[in-house]
């Protein structure tokens, strides 16, 4: 059908980087956006490092007007939002958001006002930017943020994410701005989407990521059918089952493991997922699809490429197998 719905297929730009010798901020934003178009990519996530440190109104329009010129859809992350509501941190693992809000360890309140002042300067940012989704996910790739936390469970977790998302909403009241939160390797759709509904706003929906529900032993053609109704935007992941390359003869246990693949050579059924989300979704025309690959170098493959090499060429494969996708649509 030739991609009705108008996908804007793209992809991470912290995956698929500019060489290391052109310099940050404005070089590599361009950078970024030629390979948008040497690769077909309509949308990309707008990563710190591609902007100048210092960003004037001026340099923000040029920005807009570069990316207009190429139809490539901008992404913004709001990284202070998890201090909006100064609630204190229950675990470990803020990393540079604490240090952004003022906290950095359990117990740690963090600075509203300061996290509030973040998030008023992206707000503007994506106004003169012309970008109208904002994302983030909660969980930092750990348990302790993370449905499998037993001392700080889903339902202490959820009080203090709803409690932000909220003041998030009240942020972005009288905007065109959505704030689309991910599933991130913490929580199975049903929670997530018990989030957005206790949240009860039109500005808080759902970026949904169709790998990171297997890493939370979610199925994610099931996490779909939560998420779907909320989704604004999507992140591309394949993930295939391997059998325990540390399965012995003396540690028998666990004979299969997930591992990132090549999209398309994995389990995940993309089309079905895409069609749940043209049925289900509020607005999918022109949504942006984003490649984000969790295949690691294998150990031993490919010695003569290096790391970031190596995930700009599976990045592009994403991209040029999603165009594919989207075309049946």
């Amino acid at each position: 059908m030739n991609n009705s719905y108008d996908f804007h297929v793209g992809f991470q730009p912290f995956q698929l980087k500019p060489p290391a010798d052109v310099p940050k901020g404005i070089e590599q934003y361009k950078w970024t956006l030629e390979e948008c178009e040497r690769i077909g990519a309509r949308s990309i996530s707008l990563m710190p490092n591609l902007l100048p440190s210092s960003p004037t109104r001026s340099t923000l329009t040029e920005m807009a007007d570069m990316a207009k010129e190429k139809d490539v859809t901008l992404i913004l992350y709001p990284f202070t939002v998890w201090g909006l509501a100064g609630l204190p941190l229950q675990v470990d693992g803020w990393g540079q958001l604490g240090f952004l809000v003022g906290a950095s360890k359990p117990g740690d309140i963090p600075n509203a006002a300061s996290a509030r002042s973040g998030v008023e300067t992206d707000i503007k940012m994506a106004e003169i930017l012309g970008s109208e989704i904002f994302c983030s996910g909660y969980g930092h790739l750990n348990i302790e943020t993370s449905r499998y936390n037993k001392e700080f469970p889903f339902s202490e977790q959820k009080k203090f994410i709803v409690a932000n998302l909220k003041e998030m909403a009240k942020m972005l009241d009288g905007t065109n701005i959505t704030f689309a939160y991910e599933n991130h390797c913490d929580f199975i759709g049903k929670e997530i989407a018990s989030i957005i509904e206790e949240v009860g706003s039109p500005h808080v929906m759902s970026l949904y990521d169709f790998g990171n529900a297997a890493v939370v032993c979610a199925d994610p053609m099931e996490d779909v059918e939560y998420l779907a109704p909320y989704t604004v935007a999507a992140h591309f992941k394949d993930f295939k089952v391997v059998m325990n390359p540390h399965k012995t003869k003396e540690n028998p246990d666990m004979p299969m493991v997930l591992a990132g693949c090549y999209l398309g050579d994995g389990f995940i059924d993309f089309e079905k997922i895409l069609q749940a989300i043209i049925d289900k979704a509020p607005n999918p025309k022109g949504m942006a699809l984003l490649a984000e690959p969790a295949f690691q170098k294998p150990v031993g493959d490919e010695k003569q490429m290096d790391r970031d090499e190596f995930h700009r060429k599976v990045t592009r494969q994403y991209v040029s197998k999603m165009l594919e996708i989207v075309q049946k649509f």
